[in-house]
């Protein structure tokens, strides 16, 4: 194991090796070389190193990235069964007549499942 600077806590450093053990991705000497490289380069830009190995770990990051704001954070949003069959069905419509708007029918459709 490599020595850990100053500003790393120990206890937090052992969580994000254990978490990439958990994933399946091998940390080797030179690896935890890189993340340490990077944790540095990430605390000179001016983020919190601990706060950026809490980050990885909450998330299951195996590398080091900035510190997102939570207000940034992407929600995901997935499209609900209902959505996706009117959402093809009317694409398959646009398809097959060649016309710029669907058919009053299926546009009702999209319309109400896109209410929901």
């Amino acid at each position: 194991m490599i020595p850990l600077p100053g500003y790393v806590d120990p206890e937090c450093w052992q969580a994000m090796l254990d978490m990439r053990k958990a994933k399946k991705v091998p940390t080797t000497g030179y690896a935890e070389k890189l993340l340490l490289c990077e944790l540095q380069k990430l605390k000179d830009a001016g983020h919190d190193p601990q706060s950026v190995i809490e980050q990885s770990i909450r998330r299951g990051y195996t590398d080091f990235w900035p510190v997102m704001p939570k207000d940034l954070c992407p929600v995901v949003k997935t499209e609900t069964t209902v959505a996706y069959v009117a959402r093809v069905a009317t694409e398959s419509a646009l398809d097959k007549a060649r016309v710029s708007r669907p058919p009053p029918v299926v546009a009702a459709l999209a319309d109400k499942m896109r209410a929901k």
